[in-house]
Protein backbone atom coordinates (compact mmCIF):
# COMPACT_ATOMS: atom_id res chain seq x y z
CA UNK A 1 0.00 0.00 0.00
CA UNK A 2 1.49 3.31 -0.49
CA UNK A 3 2.57 5.62 1.94
CA UNK A 4 0.09 8.98 2.50
CA UNK A 5 1.87 11.69 1.90
CA UNK A 6 0.07 13.40 4.72
CA UNK A 7 1.26 11.03 7.33
CA UNK A 8 4.99 10.21 6.05
CA UNK A 9 6.34 13.65 4.57
CA UNK A 10 9.36 14.18 2.72
CA UNK A 11 11.85 14.90 4.88
CA UNK A 12 12.51 19.21 4.45
CA UNK A 13 16.09 18.83 4.80
CA UNK A 14 18.93 16.00 4.21
CA UNK A 15 19.73 14.39 7.03
CA UNK A 16 23.19 13.63 5.86
CA UNK A 17 23.79 17.50 5.25
CA UNK A 18 22.17 17.69 8.84
CA UNK A 19 24.45 15.17 10.26
CA UNK A 20 27.47 16.81 8.56
CA UNK A 21 26.55 20.27 9.71
CA UNK A 22 26.01 18.85 13.39
CA UNK A 23 29.53 16.96 13.25
CA UNK A 24 31.05 20.41 12.49
CA UNK A 25 29.49 22.55 14.92
CA UNK A 26 30.00 23.07 18.68
CA UNK A 27 28.51 21.18 21.02
CA UNK A 28 25.39 21.65 22.47
CA UNK A 29 25.22 22.85 26.84
CA UNK A 30 24.94 19.61 28.56
CA UNK A 31 21.89 20.47 29.98
CA UNK A 32 20.07 20.25 26.71
CA UNK A 33 21.04 16.91 25.94
CA UNK A 34 19.54 15.93 29.58
CA UNK A 35 16.20 17.55 28.70
CA UNK A 36 16.23 15.60 25.42
CA UNK A 37 16.56 12.14 26.89
CA UNK A 38 14.10 12.73 29.38
CA UNK A 39 11.69 14.29 26.93
CA UNK A 40 12.08 11.33 24.34
CA UNK A 41 11.90 8.94 27.63
CA UNK A 42 8.83 10.28 29.31
CA UNK A 43 6.63 12.10 26.94
CA UNK A 44 4.34 10.81 24.55
CA UNK A 45 4.51 13.95 21.95
CA UNK A 46 8.72 13.90 22.52
CA UNK A 47 8.61 15.24 18.42
CA UNK A 48 7.50 18.45 19.80
CA UNK A 49 10.92 19.08 20.75
CA UNK A 50 13.45 21.04 18.58
CA UNK A 51 16.27 18.75 17.13
CA UNK A 52 19.89 19.88 17.76
CA UNK A 53 20.44 21.86 13.83
CA UNK A 54 17.37 23.94 15.68
CA UNK A 55 18.96 24.57 18.86
CA UNK A 56 22.17 25.48 17.26
CA UNK A 57 20.06 28.07 15.39
CA UNK A 58 18.60 29.74 17.84
CA UNK A 59 21.41 29.47 20.43
CA UNK A 60 23.09 31.59 17.27
CA UNK A 61 20.08 34.08 16.65
CA UNK A 62 20.17 34.80 20.72
CA UNK A 63 24.17 35.40 20.76
CA UNK A 64 23.71 37.71 17.66
CA UNK A 65 21.24 39.44 18.97
CA UNK A 66 22.48 39.44 22.88
CA UNK A 67 18.95 40.71 24.04
CA UNK A 68 17.69 41.62 27.48
CA UNK A 69 14.37 40.43 26.95
CA UNK A 70 13.39 37.39 25.66
CA UNK A 71 9.58 36.23 25.23
CA UNK A 72 8.84 32.38 24.78
CA UNK A 73 5.30 31.11 23.87
CA UNK A 74 5.40 26.86 24.30
CA UNK A 75 7.37 25.77 26.71
CA UNK A 76 6.89 22.38 26.45
CA UNK A 77 10.04 20.95 28.47
CA UNK A 78 12.24 23.80 28.71
CA UNK A 79 14.68 22.93 25.58
CA UNK A 80 13.92 26.08 23.61
CA UNK A 81 13.86 28.15 26.42
CA UNK A 82 17.06 27.04 27.48
CA UNK A 83 18.63 27.31 24.26
CA UNK A 84 17.31 31.31 23.97
CA UNK A 85 18.36 32.20 27.18
CA UNK A 86 22.42 31.45 26.11
CA UNK A 87 22.30 34.74 24.62
CA UNK A 88 20.74 36.87 27.30
CA UNK A 89 22.87 39.74 29.05
CA UNK A 90 23.92 39.28 31.98
CA UNK A 91 21.19 41.17 33.52
CA UNK A 92 18.66 39.96 31.06
CA UNK A 93 15.53 37.87 31.66
CA UNK A 94 13.50 34.96 29.64
CA UNK A 95 9.98 34.85 30.09
CA UNK A 96 8.37 31.44 28.71
CA UNK A 97 4.44 30.94 28.57
CA UNK A 98 2.69 27.59 28.97
CA UNK A 99 -0.70 26.61 28.72
CA UNK A 100 -0.11 22.66 30.51
CA UNK A 101 0.65 22.55 34.16
CA UNK A 102 2.54 18.99 33.28
CA UNK A 103 5.38 20.88 31.63
CA UNK A 104 5.22 23.72 33.34
CA UNK A 105 6.57 21.48 36.43
CA UNK A 106 9.07 19.64 34.52
CA UNK A 107 10.27 23.13 32.92
CA UNK A 108 10.80 24.13 35.99
CA UNK A 109 12.42 21.89 37.69
CA UNK A 110 15.25 22.06 34.74
CA UNK A 111 15.72 25.35 34.95
CA UNK A 112 16.05 25.24 39.02
CA UNK A 113 18.27 22.28 38.37
CA UNK A 114 20.80 23.97 35.91
CA UNK A 115 20.61 27.39 37.88
CA UNK A 116 18.64 28.93 35.00
CA UNK A 117 16.90 31.44 37.82
CA UNK A 118 16.34 34.14 34.56
CA UNK A 119 13.87 31.87 33.19
CA UNK A 120 10.14 32.95 34.11
CA UNK A 121 6.96 30.36 33.64
CA UNK A 122 3.67 32.16 33.36
CA UNK A 123 1.03 29.10 33.26
CA UNK A 124 -1.53 30.34 31.45
CA UNK A 125 -3.23 31.07 27.87
CA UNK A 126 -0.80 32.24 25.31
CA UNK A 127 -2.95 34.82 24.02
CA UNK A 128 -4.50 35.90 27.30
CA UNK A 129 -1.31 36.22 28.79
CA UNK A 130 0.54 38.53 26.23
CA UNK A 131 -2.19 39.83 26.53
CA UNK A 132 -1.39 40.80 29.84
CA UNK A 133 2.24 41.61 29.44
CA UNK A 134 3.44 45.45 29.70
CA UNK A 135 6.87 45.37 28.27
CA UNK A 136 8.45 44.79 24.94
CA UNK A 137 11.31 42.37 24.31
CA UNK A 138 14.13 42.08 21.97
CA UNK A 139 13.56 38.78 20.79
CA UNK A 140 10.53 36.33 20.39
CA UNK A 141 10.08 33.08 19.87
CA UNK A 142 6.48 31.57 18.99
CA UNK A 143 5.39 27.80 18.86
CA UNK A 144 2.03 27.35 20.09
CA UNK A 145 -1.71 27.13 19.30
CA UNK A 146 -0.35 27.30 15.46
CA UNK A 147 -4.40 27.69 14.51
CA UNK A 148 -4.11 30.89 15.86
CA UNK A 149 -0.86 32.36 14.69
CA UNK A 150 -2.57 35.24 12.98
CA UNK A 151 -3.71 36.77 16.26
CA UNK A 152 -0.52 36.32 17.84
CA UNK A 153 1.50 37.89 15.54
CA UNK A 154 -0.83 40.56 15.56
CA UNK A 155 -0.64 41.05 19.10
CA UNK A 156 2.97 40.69 19.30
CA UNK A 157 4.73 42.71 16.48
CA UNK A 158 3.73 45.76 18.84
CA UNK A 159 5.79 44.00 21.54
CA UNK A 160 9.04 44.31 19.54
CA UNK A 161 12.11 46.69 20.55
CA UNK A 162 13.75 48.45 17.96
CA UNK A 163 16.02 46.15 15.99
CA UNK A 164 14.19 43.33 17.72
CA UNK A 165 13.39 40.30 16.32
CA UNK A 166 9.69 37.57 16.11
CA UNK A 167 10.77 34.01 15.42
CA UNK A 168 8.03 31.77 14.49
CA UNK A 169 7.91 27.87 14.17
CA UNK A 170 6.46 25.21 12.29
CA UNK A 171 5.63 27.14 9.16
CA UNK A 172 6.62 24.70 6.79
CA UNK A 173 4.32 22.16 8.78
CA UNK A 174 5.93 18.98 7.29
CA UNK A 175 6.04 20.39 3.80
CA UNK A 176 2.56 20.14 3.72
CA UNK A 177 1.80 23.96 3.45
CA UNK A 178 3.18 23.63 -0.17
CA UNK A 179 0.18 21.33 -1.14
CA UNK A 180 -3.21 21.38 -1.21
CA UNK A 181 -4.79 21.50 2.18
CA UNK A 182 -5.98 18.68 3.89
CA UNK A 183 -6.51 19.44 7.41
CA UNK A 184 -7.52 22.17 9.59
CA UNK A 185 -3.70 23.20 10.92
CA UNK A 186 -1.90 22.84 7.66
CA UNK A 187 -4.57 25.10 5.93
CA UNK A 188 -4.02 27.84 9.32
CA UNK A 189 -0.65 27.44 8.72
CA UNK A 190 -1.23 28.71 4.83
CA UNK A 191 -3.34 31.54 5.74
CA UNK A 192 -0.70 32.47 8.25
CA UNK A 193 2.10 32.06 5.59
CA UNK A 194 -0.09 34.53 3.12
CA UNK A 195 -0.96 36.69 5.57
CA UNK A 196 2.75 37.93 6.40
CA UNK A 197 2.24 39.30 2.93
CA UNK A 198 0.26 41.82 3.60
CA UNK A 199 2.27 43.14 6.58
CA UNK A 200 3.03 46.51 6.35
CA UNK A 201 6.12 47.45 4.28
CA UNK A 202 7.74 48.56 7.26
CA UNK A 203 8.17 44.69 8.05
CA UNK A 204 10.94 42.88 6.54
CA UNK A 205 10.29 38.71 6.77
CA UNK A 206 11.49 35.95 5.59
CA UNK A 207 10.57 31.72 5.74
CA UNK A 208 13.81 30.02 6.26
CA UNK A 209 13.97 25.92 5.52
CA UNK A 210 14.93 24.75 9.11
CA UNK A 211 13.26 21.66 10.51
CA UNK A 212 9.89 22.33 10.23
CA UNK A 213 10.34 25.98 9.02
CA UNK A 214 11.23 28.97 10.84
CA UNK A 215 9.69 32.75 9.56
CA UNK A 216 11.99 35.22 11.01
CA UNK A 217 10.12 39.30 11.16
CA UNK A 218 11.65 42.37 12.34
CA UNK A 219 11.49 45.83 11.35
CA UNK A 220 13.15 47.26 8.83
Amino acid sequence: MAKNPRIFPIPITNPVIEGYCLNHSSALPPELYEIEKYTQENILAHRMLSNHIQAHFLISISKMIHPQKILEIGTFTGYSAVCLAQGLQRNGKLITIEKQSQFVQIAQKFFNQYNYSNIHIIQGDGIESVQQLQEKFDLIYLDADKERYIEYVDLLLPLLNENAWLLVDNTLWKGLVSEEAKEPVTKKLQEFNDYLTTLHPAFFYTLLPIRDGITLITKK
